[in-house]
């Protein structure tokens, strides 16, 4: 019978050693505190990461050891007494103060327990310092991006006035002197006339693509969505654009639905999406017809643009929507871009909630199709 005793005596004192053992080295910091918040033990690992010694700490609270400041104490009150309430709580973030003053991000969870009898509260703490510290870092760096892009746009909004004003002036004169000269010109000054007008318009196009551009990045576009006549449209850039065609000898072509297809969309930036996507198949194509296509389903108005041009090889097609990226074989062959249509063309659509995709093959041509929600 006393050997028994014995034996169980032994049993205990083993099974609290291992469990001292364990408590010592855990690797993460372990606190327990009684309900009036004073610490009663401490693991290594704590005294690692507050820089206090386990007899300095004992009989202390966070707050006497300047582990909490003010801030911190008191969303750590809000911690402590739902634990009090024998509730499991966390992970929850703090930031408390080592023993040398330094400041460190740490994630709490709180677990009660029984010990001898003795309502205790177990505290683990995981310090997320590095973590926390890219975290912020990111954020700043976010903020600071996006600052730089508000600069951006006021800039581009402030240029674009300084140019445009005089682009439009040599516009509007090269218009009066081709008026009064261009019939007695020689066929060479002829094409000057058309030369200078084509490269004020296309200086005028790039300075209101960037400027859109800009500022949907920054989040400051203006844009009104409303029931669009997708029809409407489609003929309205078709008309405009069938003398550019011409002049490349090829054929502009809308195939319409009798009825009318009515989506939610800004009309600007629709406007913008079709001529931009029928500028590409225009600027990209030596022969052929360009076809534009308008169709729905249940949910969206679908527009399909096919063409016969130089198409597009596969390792382009996936830096397609890429802020100026122009294929390689298209600077060789200097074709006038500034390789930001598409991207911007891309942005537009997204604002409409819409999408875009593109087939394409090298030397057999193109055909982008996007989707715009219909008007319910």
């Amino acid at each position: 019978m006393l050997l028994n005793k014995i034996h169980q005596r032994q049993k205990q004192v083993l099974y609290h050693t291992s469990l001292k053992i364990l408590f010592e080295n855990a690797p993460e910091p372990i606190f327990v505190c009684d309900y009036d918040a004073r610490i009663i033990e401490i693991n290594q690992a704590s005294e690692d990461l507050v820089g206090w010694k386990k007899g300095e700490a004992i009989n202390k609270t966070f707050f006497e050891l300047n582990i909490l400041d003010k801030k911190n104490f008191y969303k750590a009150a809000k911690v402590f007494y739902k634990a009090m309430k024998k509730q499991p709580t966390g992970p929850d973030e703090l930031e408390i103060f080592t023993k040398k003053g330094e400041k460190l991000y740490v994630e709490v969870s709180t677990h009660p327990i029984l010990i001898e009898g003795k309502n205790l509260i177990l505290c683990t703490a995981r310090n997320i310092t590095e973590k926390k510290k890219i975290l912020l870092e990111l954020a700043r760096a976010k903020e600071e991006a996006e600052n730089a892009n508000r600069q951006k746009t006021i800039f581009f909004a402030a240029m674009s006035h300084e140019i445009r004003t005089p682009i439009n002036a040599i516009l509007g004169f090269s218009e009066v002197l081709k008026d009064i000269f261009y019939e007695k010109s020689e066929p060479e000054v002829k094409n000057y006339f058309e030369i200078l007008q084509n490269a004020a318009k296309t200086l005028l196009h790039l300075i209101s693509q960037l400027l859109d551009f800009s500022r949907l990045e920054a989040g400051s576009f203006k844009y009104q969505i409303k029931e669009v006549n997708f029809n409407n449209e489609i003929i309205e850039v078709v008309d405009l654009l069938k003398m550019l065609a011409e002049k490349k000898n090829l054929k502009l072509q809308a195939e319409l639905p009798s009825e009318e297809i009515i989506v939610k969309a800004d009309q600007y930036t629709l406007n913008g999406i079709i001529t931009n996507l029928l500028n590409n198949a225009i600027k990209y194509s030596d022969k052929g017809t360009i076809r534009i296509k308008l169709d729905k389903d249940d949910q969206f108005a679908i527009c399909e643009i096919l063409d016969e041009g130089i198409g597009m090889s596969e390792e382009f097609q996936k830096k397609l929507f890429t802020q100026f990226a122009r294929e390689e074989a298209d600077k060789l062959r200097k074709v006038e871009g500034s390789g930001l249509g598409l991207a911007l063309t891309k942005k537009y659509i997204e604002l409409n909630k819409g999408d875009i995709s593109i087939q394409s093959k090298k030397g057999f041509g193109t055909k982008v199709t996007f989707r715009i929600p219909l008007a319910k």
